[in-house]
């Protein structure tokens, strides 16, 4: 039972990350009715964590100023918006006591539909909470009673549709089909020139293996973005020389090429295939700069990724089969 919990605590952790991303695209694209449709969306997962009967203050009221759910009986209340600055908080809080709502409720929470860090600003009258996504999934995971998180996995899966906007959208080709291939992993073999073939082989093959399992999980935007950020990564030089086991792509570049990419990268750590360091510092600069670093370190004790750098980083074809098409012939 324990194994269930956390296989449905990380499924909705999934289904939470998939819905910040389609807003994110919808609402890029001038698509903005989703937001309205997500107050009433969260009543059953809100109610469920928390132990609250909320209802839809806009469905009673038109437009119903500052907050969007309310629950009257324990003065409960939520605005559920994408705004993540405290400037903006801050005005909901002036609009919620300029209409006297202070008299109904005297607990509002902000749930954010995003993972994005924000403000927490405070109110001497009230109590004031900011909830993000990241808050809410460690919320459910807390949990005592396994049924309710087994409810608000079944209310997700049978609720969220994910939009053709973010099946579409894509920074490369379309997709290919994948079809399962044997690993022969005799070219890369060559190209790395190990002089230990008969020993390294093997291990290669393992790892390479797992490596497809995770990708074939990975949704195609996911795969994508993993991609490219191998693709156009540099081998790190904290020290005087290049690191050929360590390949960086600095985050600022990779959030310039790819809108809304915070998301997918959260979730490629999650899984273990990057990691985000914040504290990188390039040799012969003292200043640290944030960087995102492509690993996969198997029984061989090297980093694939950077292996596939090494070998393949000037055919970006090969590696687009690889790691998008999970073609693994071209080894």
């Amino acid at each position: 039972m324990i194994i269930k919990r956390e296989e449905s605590i990380k499924s909705i952790t999934e289904m939470l990350t998939r819905f910040v991303i389609d807003l994110s695209l919808l609402n890029g694209a001038g698509l903005y009715d989703i937001n309205t449709t997500s107050e009433h969306f969260f009543i059953k997962i809100l109610d469920i964590t928390y132990g609250l009967s909320l209802k839809n203050l806009n469905i009673e009221k038109s437009n119903f100023p500052a907050i969007d759910l309310g629950d009257s009986n324990k003065k409960v209340c939520f605005q559920v918006t994408s705004e993540t600055s405290t400037d903006k908080l801050r005005s909901t809080i002036s609009k919620f006591k300029k209409y006297q709502l202070d008299n109904d409720y005297d607990h509002l929470i902000f749930l954010i539909i995003s993972h994005t860090k924000t403000g927490n600003p405070s109110d001497k009258d009230i109590k004031v909470e900011v909830k993000n996504f990241k808050v809410l999934a460690k919320d459910i995971s807390n949990l005592t009673d396994d049924e309710n998180i087994y409810k608000i996995e079944n209310y997700l899966k049978g609720n969220v549709r994910y939009s053709n906007i973010t099946e579409n959208y894509s920074i490369l080709p379309e997709r290919k089909e994948m079809s399962p291939i044997e690993i022969d992993v005799t070219n890369l073999i060559k190209d790395i020139d190990l002089r230990r073939d008969d020993q390294f082989k093997p291990y290669l093959i393992y790892d390479l293996g797992n490596i497809s399992v995770l990708l074939s999980k990975l949704t195609y935007n996911q795969r994508e973005v993993l991609f490219y950020t191998i693709a156009n990564s540099s081998f790190s030089n904290v020290n005087r020389f290049e690191d050929r086991n360590s390949i960086i792509i600095y985050w600022e570049e990779l959030k310039q090429a790819i809108p809304n990419v915070h998301e997918i990268i959260q979730v490629l750590e999650s899984k273990g295939l990057l990691h985000i360091n914040r504290d990188y510092t390039p040799y012969d600069s003292y200043n640290s700069v944030v960087v995102v670093e492509p690993y996969f370190i198997g029984k061989l004790d090297l980093n694939i990724f950077a292996m596939l750098k090494d070998t393949f980083g000037s055919d970006e074809t090969k590696l687009k089969d690889i790691l998008i098409n999970c073609n693994f012939s071209n080894l």
